[in-house]
């Protein structure tokens, strides 16, 4: 049997529930931090600072989504699928990245 078609086992679901808890909450806490600065200094910042704050704002919601996506289907039999080729992703991928919803294989969009 591949690798991509075992099923992850309880311990590295758990390994990898953890590390994605862990980058949530980095990322929650950033933007946090930038949105506290958002109101405060929104009348000061210059049209290029502002939309670079925005940028920034809207990679970490973005962030946040697919770590949420992530541990909804931490649960379930679809989590580690590509979302692209529906295989599994290795062990080896899901360890270097437990959020990721693309395999190696599949280019990103």
């Amino acid at each position: 049997m591949d690798e991509r078609e075992k099923p992850y086992s309880a311990a590295e679901r758990a390994r990898w529930k953890k590390e994605i808890l862990n980058k949530g909450q980095d990322i929650s806490e950033q933007l946090t931090k930038l949105l506290s600065n958002k109101n405060a200094t929104l009348a000061t910042l210059h049209s290029k600072s502002r939309e670079k704050a925005e940028r920034k704002e809207k990679r970490l919601r973005q962030f946040m989504e697919q770590i949420q996506n992530a541990l909804n289907k931490l649960s379930g039999n679809d989590f580690g699928r590509c979302t692209s080729c529906k295989q599994f992703l290795s062990i080896s991928e899901l360890s270097e990245i437990p959020w990721a919803e693309r395999c190696n294989r599949c280019p990103s969009t």
